[in-house]
């Protein structure tokens, strides 16, 4: 592989070699151009592994957990913290093949630090719809653009174990999807399910909205009670101090007999048990999905 890359060869052309042998990748995989250029900095690819020129090098790299993703994520230690200890006896590639491997990459190289600091690889929301989700129907590899408007085979052009050579355009890829999606979400059993679904929610509301009323009903005319029966307290008691603070307590009963009757004379009924428009609203949400889906600002 050294030499085949001081000879000229970009590592996608060594890693088609390698699979058109039937050479056998790292841990049984096919071979990819980034399993032999890798990252320099990082010291990973068969063309940065320090070791086959005789250094054993640990603590280059941590690790970490997205909490998000919940996958592991490397992270490149300062040069400081690196662990190095020179084995000579496990050299296999001559240090001028070596250095003419480097002085190559350097030629040929584009800055590839830390991730997201790489202008060619910044992380950023996919441009187009369907960005990431179609696979080949061979090898089930990822379609990715090849060129402006056209879809390829990734497996095809970056490993060559893949055959399948047919190009799709997008906006035609785009265009047959959505259609497909709007005609078959109207099949009965999706219809079905949303029913069901649109039911239970309208329901659990009904419960809810249902339950706060009954408790407001209910209120009132425990609160009627509390009135009589602070009055009889007023024209029973003799102490003026104690008929103040009685009288404060029926005031504050009073504004919230007001504030009862007012929330119920403004609440809107719960909604009946089944919906009788379900089929109109399904066949609207599935037009304004398409539509959102068509227009620059929805597919975003």
């Amino acid at each position: 592989m050294f030499a085949d890359y001081l000879a000229g060869k970009s590592s996608r052309a060594i890693a088609f070699e390698l699979n058109k042998e039937g050479v056998s990748g790292p841990q049984g995989a096919e071979w990819g151009p980034s399993t032999i250029h890798g990252n320099p900095k990082r010291g990973v690819g068969i063309l940065n592994n320090e070791l086959y020129v005789g250094r054993l090098v640990w603590n280059r790299l941590r690790y970490l957990k997205d909490p998000d993703t919940g996958k592991r994520a490397s992270r490149l230690n300062s040069e400081s913290e690196w662990v190095i200890q020179e084995v000579p006896e496990m050299r296999i590639v001559d240090q001028d093949v070596w250095d003419n491997v480097k002085a190559r990459q350097q030629t040929l190289a584009y800055e590839t630090s830390e991730p997201g600091k790489n202008p060619l690889n910044e992380r950023r929301r996919p441009k187009h719809l369907f960005a990431g989700l179609v696979k080949c129907g061979c090898c089930g590899g990822g379609y990715t653009m090849i060129s402006k408007d056209l879809l390829g085979c990734a497996t095809s052009r970056n490993k060559g174990t893949c055959d399948n050579r047919l190009n799709i355009r997008r906006d035609a890829l785009e265009a047959s999807v959505l259609s497909g999606l709007r005609t078959h979400l109207m099949e009965p059993e999706l219809f079905k399910e949303f029913c069901s679904e649109f039911t239970r929610e309208v329901n659990r509301l009904r419960i809810e909205r249902g339950a706060g009323l009954t408790a407001m009903r209910d209120e009132l005319p425990r609160i009627d009670r509390e009135l009589d029966k602070l009055m009889k307290l007023i024209l029973a008691s003799e102490d003026i101090d104690a008929s103040k603070r009685v009288m404060k307590q029926m005031k504050e009963l009073e504004i919230r007999k007001e504030d009862l009757e007012k929330a119920l004379a403004e609440a809107a009924e719960p909604p009946p048990l089944l919906y009788p428009n379900m089929a109109e609203i399904y066949s609207q949400r599935i037009s304004t999905l398409y539509e959102s889906l068509q227009s620059k600002d929805g597919k975003a």
